[in-house]
């Protein structure tokens, strides 16, 4: 009984491994033919199958465009020059967006409080 049990979780042990590299091309992959060409940018969006992504277009209105889980591609290689601006952006943005939630959501506790203390009365 141990050894069919241990003989199992080998088995399946093995296939997971196969699995796991066959489903992860990773984040930072961009097929070669899905490059945007040089002085162009394209945005890259998370989780978007590579024919469905938005088409190359200068690297200002890329910027621009990519939103949260979206990242730009440079078509002259320089990524690794703009990855840290564009982080910054990217944690600009999301701070911004927190930051109005937070807002939207002080707003309605002060209108529940002011509608509790009004019944109050």
């Amino acid at each position: 009984m141990g050894f069919r049990a241990i003989l199992t979780m080998a088995a399946l042990a093995a296939m997971a491994v196969p699995a796991q590299a066959q489903g992860k091309r990773g984040p930072d992959k961009v097929p070669p033919g899905h490059m945007p060409p040089p002085g162009m940018c394209r945005v890259w969006v998370d989780g978007v199958p590579p024919g469905r992504q938005p088409r190359p277009t200068d690297c200002a209105t890329a910027r621009r465009q990519a939103g949260y889980n979206a990242r730009v591609i440079y078509g002259d290689g320089s990524e690794a020059r703009y990855a840290r601006r564009d982080a910054e952006i990217r944690r600009e943005r999301t701070t911004r967006r927190d930051d109005e939630i937070s807002q939207r959501k002080d707003r309605r506790d002060d209108e529940i409080s002011r509608r509790t203390e009004r019944r109050d009365d």
